[in-house]
């Protein structure tokens, strides 16, 4: 029966990939030279397409116009010439308008200076609703960290460190191992939309399933909340992803980056984009490494990393309305953890460890807009999953990871698929998503363990995890005013026999009050959804001494929230929400008799709080920000406080985007009410650890542009440690310096 599913859903992408594709006809184009704005207003009543773009990046600007016949996508180009910006398309098929990477005389991209506040507020989403639709419209709280963003963060030279400012998330730091916590639980992990949640464990930290190349990164959408009606399982408090970079055949560029770092570290890579005809490129490789581990109270032995990573896409594009993309990730990482000093308090359970973790994922992808009000997305892929841990105890005797007297392996092998067609009805107010997902993996592995000197072979797994996935979702529009999502989806769970099901749905609703007047700044939001997370294999297949159980069920969670989007003017940015989610069916670790264990669907907690940012920008080259975080997180069984995580969050920053060409960020994380599980108080609690960049771009000529910089995290050289529990402790005052070269073709 499994095998005939398969077949099906192969035969069915196949179909999509390659038997809906065809060729649009050129179209008559009159548009006149002049506004940009009335060019693209144009541009929309010959196409019947909408472009999606933030007004502040067209306002005042003109174009060359068009006349002729040309296919939509020629006509956007030569409507874009020489205004600096250029287009890509989202895996929906929509136009997106947005900056140009060479947009100045010399060839190169400078900072926007129109005002802050409107970019913000205009910024494109796609993972909120699988549609590309604006920040500041989306009925959830929302956040988009941009490559640009990225290239001013301190120390971004990870996907963790990349989102560690953002308001609600919390990243949890074990030397070089991150976990990340989204209002209080790990959200649901995905690569350009795709499911990349391992079934073997729910920590990221131990597969580092987010390990990449930050080269090859184009942004980073949080979205917060239970997201399971658009995201499925494990999305339980929101969904990160990652959607990387594509290729520009009409900028094709190469692009050598690297730096030094405090600890023997060091970080380097390279980017080629580029195309000819109708085929696009992008390759990125990066690797890195780091030998010493120094704190404030020494150096700490074997604590160290390396990692590679690579990403290739291609896209061809048989028509402006058909595109096949082709893209293939590796990424692989040893990161050491454990040598005497490394914890803050001793522990028999201390240990130096060893996670290494590979990834391999290939996947062909068709967008295709068949007529101006369907279009059609189809993506199949295979992957595989392999992470080796090798631990010793205790961790003042290296010898015992040293002789690797205890190993874990384990295996995923992964193909998965999606098809969405997307209906846009009643001139783009109504738009109608739906479509089917399918995830099977195979596990395999095995943990060997040394017991009165003996090593002993020990956990075997081999199982197997599949889910089919049907969901739809509906955007309304009625009127300005007003903005309707809703939508469900049904997964269907076969975890190594046991089947599992839930129906989970979301609605949303997003109020613009002032949207038929100049003042158009202002979003009132709301929504209420649902969601579940599956048990691990882990949870299911330990022996049950250890607490495997094979019937638990799936975890539940509903919430709701209320917020408010708010532009003031043009100097300032305020966004404000308020939240509740009722967790129940937790998993927890129960004794039930002395020395063994068992995995129960016991627990009930309910998690609630509020996030508030605040950004003023009081001149044109500066930003201020703030956010503050403060969640309460209650066992509601057994009536008491949960521990182990902060309840305050408060970040501080200051950004200069450009200033005669120099760019600068500082900021300043601060973590208040983190007790350690025994309800003492954390050792780094009320602590602000303070991190900055320096950036300088200098455009030697038409074609090449070096961007030198120096990073220091910690910068008052504070001892700290993490607020991942156990703590360990935290680097020194670390210092990198680098720079990137780019050459323009």
């Amino acid at each position: 029966m499994k095998q005939r599913k398969r077949v099906a859903l192969l035969g069915a992408v196949v179909l999509l990939l390659f038997g809906f594709v065809s060729f649009a006809v050129a179209e008559d184009f009159r548009i006149p030279k002049g506004s940009l704005e009335q060019a693209l207003n144009a541009y929309s009543d010959v196409t019947g397409k909408r472009p999606v773009y933030m007004n502040a990046l067209v306002k005042g600007k003109e174009s060359p116009g068009v006349r002729g016949n040309f296919s939509s996508e020629e006509a956007m180009s030569k409507i874009l010439e020489g205004t600096g910006l250029t287009f890509t398309l989202t895996h929906d098929g929509n136009m997106v308008i947005q900056k140009s990477r060479n947009s100045d005389s010399s060839g190169f991209h400078k900072h926007n200076s129109v005002p802050a506040a409107s970019m913000e507020q205009e910024q494109v989403v796609i993972t909120a609703t699988k549609t590309a639709i604006k920040t500041k419209d989306v009925p959830a709280a929302v956040d988009v960290v941009s490559d640009e963003d990225i290239k001013l963060m301190p120390g971004a030279d990870s996907y963790y460190e990349a989102i560690k400012n953002v308001a609600g998330v919390n990243i949890l730091k074990d030397g070089h191992n991150s976990l990340i916590r989204l209002r209080g639980m790990e959200p649901s992990m995905l690569h350009d939309g795709r499911d990349m949640n391992p079934f073997v464990t729910n920590s990221s930290m131990i597969t580092n399933s987010m390990n990449m190349g930050m080269g090859s990164v184009e942004r980073i959408e949080v979205i917060k909340g239970p997201q399971a009606a658009i995201h499925g399982s494990k999305a339980v408090s929101g969904v990160v992803n990652v959607i990387r970079k594509k290729g520009d055949k009409d900028n094709p560029f190469a692009e050598l980056r690297g730096f030094f770092g405090s600890g023997d570290e060091t970080n380097g890579g390279v980017s080629l984009s580029g195309g000819f005809n109708k085929l696009a490129y992008f390759l990125d490789f990066s690797t890195g490494k780091q030998d010493e581990y120094k704190t404030p109270k020494g150096d700490i032995p074997y604590v160290d990393y390396e990692r590679k990573n690579l990403f290739a896409r291609l896209d061809y594009t048989f028509s402006e309305d058909h595109e096949i993309t082709f893209d293939y990730t590796y990424n692989r990482s040893e990161n050491r953890n454990g040598g005497e000093g490394f914890f803050y308090e001793k522990s028999p359970w201390n240990s130096i460890n060893s996670m290494e973790p590979e990834t391999q994922a290939a996947f062909l992808t068709y967008n295709g807009k068949f007529t101006d009000f369907f279009s059609l997305y189809a993506t199949l892929g295979t992957g595989k999953n392999e992470f080796e841990l090798i631990y010793g105890r205790p961790n003042v005797e290296p010898i015992h990871f040293l002789n690797k007297e205890n190993l874990a392996f384990y295996k995923e092998n992964i193909l998965q698929g999606e098809v969405r067609g997307t209906m846009t009805l009643l001139d783009e107010r109504l738009k109608a998503i739906f479509g089917l997902q399918y995830k099977d993996t195979d596990l395999t592995g095995y943990a060997d363990t040394t017991m009165a000197g003996q090593k002993q072979p020990r956990h075997p797994y081999n199982s197997e995890e599949e889910y089919f996935a049907p969901f739809a979702q509906v955007e309304f529009k009625p009127n300005p005013y007003l903005l309707l999502v809703g939508g469900v989806r049904y997964d269907d769970y076969d975890s190594g026999g046991k089947k599992m099901s839930s129906t989970n749905p979301n609605i949303g609703l997003s109020v613009f009050p002032f949207a038929s007047t100049n003042y158009n700044w202002t979003t009132l939001w709301a929504s209420y959804s649902k969601s579940f997370k599956t048990p691990t294999a882990a949870q299911r297949y330990l022996p049950a001494f250890l607490g495997g159980n094979p019937d638990l069920e799936p975890e539940e969670a509903k919430g709701w929230e209320i917020g408010l989007k708010q532009r003031i003017k043009t100097w300032a940015n305020l966004e404000f929400s308020y939240f509740q989610t009722d967790y129940t069916s937790l998993i927890e670790l129960k004794g039930t008799e002395p020395g063994k264990w068992l995995f129960l669907n016991v627990g009930e907690a309910k998690y609630k709080g509020y996030e508030a940012l605040f950004e003023v920008y009081p001149t044109d080259w500066l930003i201020l920000h703030f956010s503050f975080s403060d969640m309460d997180r209650e066992d509601i069984l057994k009536k008491r406080k949960l521990t182990g995580q902060p309840n305050q969050t408060l970040q501080y920053g200051l950004t200069i985007p450009d200033l005669y060409g120099f760019s600068f960020s500082l900021w300043g994380s601060q973590f208040k009410e983190l007790k350690l599980w025994g309800g003492d108080n954390h050792p780094s609690e009320n602590d602000i650890i303070w991190s900055a960049k320096l950036l300088y771009q200098w455009n030697i000529n038409d074609k090449f542009r070096l961007q030198p910089f120096i990073s220091v995290e910690n910068l008052t050289d504070k001892t700290h440690y993490s607020r991942y529990l156990p703590p360990s402790i935290m680097e020194e005052r670390t210092i990198q310096a680098g720079a990137t070269l780019r050459m323009n073709f």
